[in-house]
């Protein structure tokens, strides 16, 4: 069994640094994404360490399905083993969560209750990827906020119950689900579908929210499930949800290639609707859209975002964004990093304002925002078991000072990682 000591990682009888790990899963993380964009014929000739790496790389960024239909070469046993299973679990839950999401139109309609869904399962419904290929965490719901009681009402008449309110959504999980449940790796039929239920669609950027709500609700819906307004409603939202994970270092391949995909959609109309302001920016192009776009184009040189288009979202990116757009890594921005940097999104900042409203936020929290880490952490075992998320802040800052720790979400795909297939 695998498991963490200090500084590095532990497995059997032998100790690996935690410096040595993350050279492994930045080489995994960065081959496999050349794989999925263009696929070579030779496998590459990795330790076992380093293909527990690619496992973990894999699920980290939510490409197994993916590379199980797409690789032209074979792993080893274990690893054809875990693309496989990863394969079956995701086709299971992609199931499970159709009929979740054909129950909620049936209830939304009876209650003539306007309900959108979001990203993943708008994208179930254009087809954009083969049955169980990409992976879905949990069911995202938009409402009013007047409406928001009447759909608590239906979703508890469907079996789910509040959990956490992180302030940005109200997570709710089925009624037989046990709380503390520990997780399996990566994409499992058993774990539970959880639903997001949102009032607003905004990200802080690095503080300052960006709010496309409007965009996506329009003037008026009706009954039922809903898809977005349109295609470039969705494809402003995939944009900024992926701008969002890239200033808190957790953006995944998947949603770049969702992106990639969704491009080859759109057309000069939608594309003008996606660069166009909305919400508080009104008026103002849409400056946060470059950084997800450079990396969909540069992980996908094939797709549909051309330099061209690049260039019409570069004019109102501010100039330090927009070299780090240019440079940034998929590694780099990330789990796959795996270690954890002290003031993440700082390169989003557009004023000096701004870097101190984001370095006041990281150091002193407010108490809101504190007993909210505080539920969420306690909602999800492999968070709440992490050594270091048990810390204090004080004893958080002090860490930083020595040396970036490792995330909890890249400590725990690296230990499960480590421990797949073991008894």
């Amino acid at each position: 069994m695998a498991v963490i000591e200090g500084k590095g990682f532990m497995k059997g009888d032998g100790v690996m640094k935690q410096g040595e790990l993350a050279a492994l899963l930045r080489e995994a993380t960065e081959r496999l994404a050349r794989e999925l964009a263009q696929p070579g014929t030779q496998a590459p000739d990795w330790s076992p360490v380093g293909w527990r790496m690619a496992m973990a790389a894999a699920v980290i960024h939510g490409i197994a399905g993916l590379l199980a239909e797409r690789l032209r070469w074979q792993g080893p046993p274990i690893w054809q083993d875990f693309l496989a299973g990863q394969q079956h679990h995701m086709r299971r839950r992609e199931q499970h969560i159709r009929d979740v999401l054909l129950r909620i139109d049936l209830e939304a309609r009876r209650d003539r209750l306007p309900v959108i869904g979001l990203k993943g399962s708008a994208l179930l419904g254009l087809s954009l990827y083969a049955r169980g290929s990409r992976p879905m965490a949990d069911i995202d719901l938009l409402v009013r906020p007047g409406d928001r009681p009447q759909a608590l009402r239906m979703l508890a008449r469907i079996g789910y119950r509040p959990e956490v309110d992180t302030g940005r959504h109200l997570t709710l999980l089925p009624a037989s689900y046990v709380p503390g449940t520990a997780p399996h790796f990566g994409e499992h039929a058993d774990h539970a579908v959880k639903i997001e239920l949102h009032t607003r669609v905004a990200e802080p950027l690095p503080v300052r929210e960006v709010d496309i709500t409007a965009r996506i609700l329009g003037p008026a819906t009706a009954p039922g499930l809903r898809p977005y307004p349109g295609l470039a409603a969705l494809m402003r939202h995939l944009i900024l949800h992926a701008a969002g994970n890239m200033r808190t270092h957790t953006l995944r391949l998947v949603q770049l290639h969702d992106l990639a995909l969704m491009a080859e959609r759109l057309t000069e109309s939608d594309w003008r609707a996606v660069a166009g302001g909305d919400g508080d920016d009104a008026g103002e192009a849409a400056w946060w859209a470059l950084p997800p776009l450079c990396m969909a184009q540069r992980q996908f040189p094939l797709c549909a975002i051309d330099d061209h288009r690049l260039r019409t979202f570069a004019r109102g990116c501010p100039p330090l964004l927009r070299r780090h757009a240019r440079r940034a890594s998929l590694t780099g921005l990330s789990v796959s990093r795996l270690f954890v940097p002290a003031l993440p999104g700082l390169v989003w900042s557009r004023d000096p304002l701004e870097v101190l409203r984001l370095v006041r936020d990281r150091a002193w929290p407010g108490r809101v925002a504190i007993d909210r880490m505080r539920q969420a952490r306690d909602s999800q075992a492999w968070v709440r078991d992490d050594a270091w998320s048990r810390r204090s802040r004080a004893a958080r800052m002090a860490g930083w000072l020595l040396g970036a720790p490792a995330s909890a979400a890249a400590r725990f795909s690296v230990q499960q990682a480590l421990a797949y297939g073991e008894p």
